[in-house]
């Protein structure tokens, strides 16, 4: 048993000998190690298992940045793989693993097939029933001047925007801080980097919109709204605490907005319903036409952006009837991803420079799949189109003999981008005639396009032919209907028919392009919307929420 023991000693003698030396090696690529150290002290496992098996990270086997694992989009949706940033950039976003036995995988089965952004009950969910009436006052009017103003912030992902709104619809001031030149190089939003960025501009920005309104601080503002979510949590974070501080310095109202509900809201900026006579334009606004009547409600709403893409329809502030989503990629993400594979635009310019692209190619040059046409649910889902072009590039660039590193010639590539475009929108399209059908059911004859793909010209002129020809097909189907009830009544010798009211048709309504994206102005109104109906929230305590799904709210129509 002696003589054992004493072999088992020098055998691992040996072996420690050798880990030393495989320690040595490595710490000249890996100095973090601490070669001085362990060379002097007890090796202990989990030293020799770094140094004999490095740790890799799933980002880094993908060629990904360790630190960093994705990009996010606006809005706050992640893409695996489209950006790469230094750790001390996004240490804050590391995944953290649920612990052993947490039921996380029993819980990732049951949401399988669930659109984004539906309400799970994972996170906290928004709706009118959690509003409080006046929690931190409304703000002061009088019979003969019912007008107020709002202050509205906006840092939900990587635009900095401020706006001083009144609430007759008009914008007496407003500063936006663009990051595109920030997150350029790494092809996607950066969190740490938004965040930073919007903490160095958020005061300027405040002073820039005050300064354009005509007004030399807070104090003369009705009330200060902010995104609170959801979006990139240390951004949202940025702007709130700034709202907070000014609402409590200077005693104003606060209203918490929801991102994308002030996204939906701007369907209906503009002049109230009940006014008389359009108001005057006060000097400084940026308006510079007759402000235009609001929209009423409900109607259906497309929320289409880099990281979202959803069918609502809209009964009320905080009263949503999500309709569907997409189970995947969002339709900006999609558009960014395809500018990639062309190499035109980076991270948030992708999807404008498809579209500038797609206008001198030509559409049906690239057969491409659209996406769930064998299915009748009103969810969207772009990661198979997304796959389907990178194919077809791959193939093409095979057929033209092409290496990794080279480009197309101009029309093919102008060719390629026509094609997606076109059956992106055949899907909208066809998800969308759904959705209209369905809608109609329950009196909803308006479609609001919002959110900042919403300023895509092409999408915008398709959908308004969508709504003419759903229109005609409407006052079709009423006119069969009509004959086949005359024609019954003959045969049974029936009364005369009554005469039934002529079917609205349709209306597109889509916020000016610039209103489109993230901006000051949406928050200012989302608050306006609130405080007219006489809601306001706390100051303290306010938190904010990176996932904040709209609850499920159904109406009795």
């Amino acid at each position: 048993m002696l003589i054992l023991t004493v072999r088992w000693k020098k055998a691992l003698k040996a072996v420690y000998v050798i880990m030393l030396s495989r320690i040595s090696a490595f710490q000249l690529a890996r100095p973090g190690l601490g070669w001085m150290e362990a060379s002097t002290k007890r090796i202990s496992w989990s030293l020799t298992r770094k140094a004999f098996f490095p740790t890799t990270p799933t980002a880094a086997k993908a060629g990904m940045d360790p630190a960093t694992h994705s990009a996010v989009n606006p809005d706050g949706q992640t893409s695996t793989g489209t950006s790469q940033a230094p750790a001390s950039a996004t240490s804050s976003t590391r995944r953290r693993r649920r612990p052993a036995g947490s039921g996380a995988s029993k819980a990732s089965r049951d949401f399988v097939g669930m659109a984004k952004g539906t309400d799970t009950g994972q996170y906290p969910s928004f709706s009118a029933d959690n509003f409080v009436q006046a929690a931190s006052g409304l703000p002061t009017t009088s019979p003969e001047d019912p007008v107020f103003t709002v202050l509205g912030i906006e840092t939900s992902c990587d635009d900095t925007g401020v706006a001083v709104v009144r609430s007759d619809g008009v914008i007496l001031g407003e500063a936006l801080a663009s990051q595109y030149k920030i997150h350029e190089q790494w092809g996607g939003v950066v969190p740490g980097l938004a965040r930073d960025a919007h903490a160095s501009v958020i005061d300027s920005m405040v002073e820039e919109a005050l300064k354009k309104a005509g007004m030399a601080s807070v104090a003369e503002v009705g009330a200060v709204g902010v995104t609170v979510g959801p979006g990139l949590e240390i951004c949202l974070r940025v702007g709130t605490e700034t709202a907070k501080a000014l609402a409590t310095t200077f005693h104003k109202p606060f209203v918490a907005v929801h991102h994308l509900e002030a996204h939906c809201l701007m369907a209906r900026f503009g002049q109230p319903l009940d006014s008389r006579e359009p108001k005057e334009e006060a000097a400084g606004t940026s308006a510079s036409s007759p402000i235009p009547p609001q929209t009423r409600f409900p109607f259906l709403a497309l929320l289409v952006s880099g990281g979202h893409c959803m069918l609502l329809e809209c009964w009320g502030v905080g009263r949503y009837r999500t309709l569907g989503g997409t189970l995947d990629d969002a339709l900006g993400e999609a558009y960014d991803k395809a500018a990639r594979l062309l190499k035109i635009g980076t991270g948030a310019a992708g999807g404008p420079a498809m579209e500038r692209l797609a206008r001198e190619g030509n559409p049906k040059a690239v057969v491409l799949p659209v996406p769930m046409r064998g299915k009748k649910n009103l969810n969207f889902s772009y990661a198979g189109l997304k796959n389907a072009f990178r194919m077809a590039v791959t193939r093409l660039k095979e057929a033209l003999n092409l290496g990794e590193e080279e480009d197309f010639d101009p029309k093919t590539k102008a060719d390629l981008a026509a094609s997606f475009q076109h059956v992106a929108i055949q899907h909208l399209e066809e998800r969308l005639t759904l959705a209209m059908k369905e809608s109609e059911r329950r009196g909803v004859h308006t479609l609001a396009v919002v959110g900042g793909v919403a300023s895509n010209q092409a999408i915008r002129a398709r959908l308004q032919v969508l709504c003419e020809k759903r229109s005609l097909a409407r006052r079709l189907e009423k006119e069969q209907e009509r004959i086949w009830d005359e024609a019954n009544s003959e045969n049974k010798g029936g009364g005369t028919m009554e005469v039934e009211a002529p079917l609205p048709p349709w209306e597109l309504v889509v916020p000016p392009p610039r209103l489109c994206t993230d901006n000051g102005v949406m928050v200012a109104w989302a608050a306006i919307e609130k405080l007219r109906l006489g809601y306001s929230d706390v100051v303290e305590g306010r938190d904010v929420h990176a996932r904040w799904p709209f609850a499920s709210w159904q109406n009795s129509t």
